[in-house]
C-alpha cells in the first residue's frame, strides 16, 4: 500500500531558520588562530556549517566561541572513524 505525502510550502517567516551570515576568512583567522593554515574559503565554509548545525547565527564575531572550535574537532573525528571502516 503506497502512502502519500502531502506537499506544504512554507509561508514567509514560517518554520525557517535565519541565514547564516558570511564573514570573511581573514576575520575567522584573527579570532582562531589554529586555523591559520587554512584557505579562507574553507574557513568560512565551516563556520557557516557551524552556524547551520548550532542554529548559531553571529553576526559579527567579537571574540572566540569554543563551540566552534569543539565542533570542527567533532567533524574531522567523526571523518576519520568513517574512513577507519
Amino acid at each position: 500500500m503506497a502512502t502519500e505525502k502531502a506537499c506544504v510550502p512554507l509561508s514567509a517567516g514560517n518554520c525557517r531558520q535565519p541565514q547564516p551570515i558570511r564573514l570573511s576568512g581573514n576575520r575567522l583567522k584573527e579570532i582562531y588562530p589554529e586555523l591559520d593554515s587554512w584557505a579562507n574559503p574553507l574557513v568560512t565554509k565551516a563556520f557557516v556549517g557551524w552556524q547551520r548545525a548550532s542554529g548559531v547565527t553571529v553576526d559579527e564575531p567579537e571574540k572566540r566561541d569554543e563551540r566552534f572550535p569543539d565542533f570542527l574537532l567533532t567533524v574531522m573525528l567523526d571523518k576519520q572513524k568513517e574512513s577507519c571502516r
